[in-house]
């Protein structure tokens, strides 16, 4: 890749504004269940891992050819809704060279059957626009079995409060 396709010449204020016009055609398009639409959101060399989300394996393609093949297949029957930005953690900047830089930012999403997050990085296409470089999708909880976190922990009054140390002691 060149500078002009890996630099990014975007000021902090715009980084946000920038992510988020992306996001939102790769929202539109994933909700719809868009493999065509989806990959031309993407660059030629871009990167999609799913981690059971929308496949049920752990799968990696590289290319937009291959990763259309693998969702012209799996996103009619997966259904992706509510798909939103997560704005916890950006979207934020990244550099780790200084030849390469994009923008990575956080989502949720759900399917019938269960929860996922996903975080996504957009480098410049080199025209003004950008382009999806890399795409994680990774299921969190199945309906109905979601891990027993926060509010859905069960409260056990007895753990470790009735715990008698004497009773353990040799004599």
């Amino acid at each position: 890749m060149t500078e002009t396709t890996t630099r990014c010449d975007t000021t902090p204020e715009r980084i946000d504004d920038v992510f988020s016009e992306w996001f939102d055609r790769f929202k539109t398009a994933l909700e719809a269940g868009d493999a065509k639409g989806l990959t031309t959101l993407l660059a030629p060399g871009a990167w999609w891992r799913d981690l059971l989300a929308l496949t049920w394996n752990l799968t990696t393609r590289h290319g937009t050819e291959e990763i259309a093949s693998v969702l012209d297949v799996v996103l009619p029957t997966t259904k992706v809704e509510n798909v939103t930005l997560d704005r916890t953690f950006g979207p934020r900047i990244q550099s780790p060279s200084a030849d390469r830089t994009w923008i990575e930012g956080f989502f949720t999403f759900e399917t019938p059957i269960a929860t996922g997050r996903g975080v996504a990085r957009i480098i410049p296409d080199g025209g003004g626009g950008w382009f999806g470089w890399t795409i994680l999708t990774a299921m969190d909880d199945l309906k109905g079995h979601e891990r027993a976190l926060g509010a859905r922990r069960p409260i056990h009054p007895s753990r470790g409060a009735d715990t008698d140390l004497e009773d353990t002691r040799e004599n």
